[in-house]
């Protein structure tokens, strides 16, 4: 086992005997070059990619009409995010560009290796050393600058043996997230599994036998011949926002909003309280209504169908749809409007990016196609049962993914902080 010794440093407290301690500011210097011609914008992405935006989403990032105090980025920097460092935004440019001032630009002064600092920012990242030195009590109050992480100290090998790190460490990610890449790709393919297997499902039935009709409705394609096609409000007997809580710090009603179970789940961690009593609600939910998402871009769509146990309200970023039941299940209403997000948002949604809203005359008027009762019944326990089956698996392979981030994270903090050393036949 090697030696160790005292570092100093509160969020590491032993290093190897052989490294040092140093503060960033002696082994990098802050970077500030003019733009040039031609420099494309350089984004800095939570997983730690920096690179071109062009080349990774846009969506949420807008462009400045005057390129105030732009910099150049060149490949091989090391940039933090000034704003979002706290969550892992560090990495090494692959391309040449230019960036706002946000991002905090880095070359080393002497011989130091860009790379085995960056894995370092990240574990110090990863145990919120950048949260602590922030004097703000908000998340977008935690901005870093140079002068912060400048005098932050950094644990620091021979150069030979940072490079021996980063490169072990590189071998072995490289394997982890082929894994993570393979596991993701499979639950890409359950998620189509499951949208296509409710699609066929609500709009062609059980029975691949009985003669077709075309629906007219490029959403549902062909349909069986006997079944009808009904606008949403023939269906049901309601269809309408919740209403604005009076919040209250006492437990009083509990509130649904889109948080409660936009992630796919019905989320009661962070419940909030009103103090308008449930029964005089227009929010007042009943078991069986399906609820929607009806506000703001990345969420409206988002459907859940609520059989929850106690007395809940909507919120007015909240549709609650209500089935009738004589002429359509709640079940099947959910199952259609879970495969619709995309048109819900393409052709039911009015406003610009966060403001967007979900027009309730348009989705009252949605065509949906209508099998008798007994038929509803067969298809909605046919896809409870095969959703859930995907559904376990797509749960088993997010584990799978999440243990694996787990052990990636875990392996770089053993070998940049020296708990661990890289083997001698590597």
């Amino acid at each position: 086992m090697r030696a160790m010794k005292d570092s100093s440093i509160d969020w590491i407290p032993t290093i190897p005997d052989t490294w040092q301690t140093m503060p960033y500011k002696r082994l990098f210097k802050e970077m500030d070059r003019p733009v040039q011609e031609g420099d494309d914008i350089i984004t800095c992405f939570r997983d730690g990619e920096v690179t071109l935006r062009r080349n990774r989403r846009t969506e949420g990032f807008t462009m400045a009409d005057k390129e105030i105090g732009y910099q150049h980025i060149s490949q091989g920097d090391l940039v933090v995010h000034g704003m979002d460092g706290f969550a892992g935004s560090i990495g090494i440019s692959d391309s040449d560009g230019k960036a706002t001032p946000v991002l905090i630009v880095l070359n080393p002064l002497h011989d130091e290796y860009s790379r085995y600092f960056m894995y370092l920012l990240r574990v110090y990242a990863q145990l919120e050393v950048f949260l602590a030195t922030s004097s703000g009590i908000r998340v977008r109050s935690c901005a870093l600058n140079w002068k912060k992480l400048g005098n932050l100290p950094a644990i620091v090998p021979s150069v030979e043996e940072q490079k021996r790190i980063v490169d072990y460490i590189d071998k072995r990610c490289s394997k982890i997230d082929e894994v993570k890449q393979t596991l993701t790709d499979e639950i890409e393919a359950l998620q189509r599994l499951r949208k296509s297997t409710i699609h066929k499902a609500v709009t062609k039935g059980l029975d691949d036998s009985v003669p077709m009709k075309d629906s007219g409705v490029e959403w549902i394609g062909e349909i069986p011949e006997t079944w009808a096609l009904l606008r949403l409000k023939h269906v049901t007997s309601k269809v309408e926002r919740g209403t604005t809580p009076d919040y209250t710090t006492d437990e009083m009603t509990p509130v649904v909003n889109q948080a409660t179970f936009s992630k796919g789940f019905f989320d009661t961690s962070n419940l909030r309280y009103s103090s308008v009593p449930a029964i005089t609600s227009r929010g007042l939910l009943m078991p069986g209504d399906v609820l929607i998402a009806s506000t703001g871009g990345g969420v409206l769509g988002k459907t859940h169908y609520f059989v929850e146990q106690g007395v809940y309200v909507a919120d007015s970023h909240v549709t609650v749809v209500r089935a009738d039941g004589e002429a359509m299940l709640g079940k099947l209403i959910y199952y259609c409007f879970s495969i619709n997000y995309d048109y819900f948002n393409a052709m039911m949604a009015q406003g610009s990016t966060n403001q967007i809203e979900l027009q309730r005359d348009c989705l009252r008027d949605m065509v949906m196609p209508v099998p008798v009762l007994d038929e509803q019944r067969r298809i909605a326990d046919y896809l409870d049962q095969r959703c859930a089956a995907i559904d376990s698996v797509i749960e088993t392979r997010t584990e799978q993914l999440e243990r694996l981030e787990d052990y990636r994270k875990a392996l770089i903090f053993a070998y940049v902080t020296g708990k661990k050393e890289v083997p001698a036949h590597e």
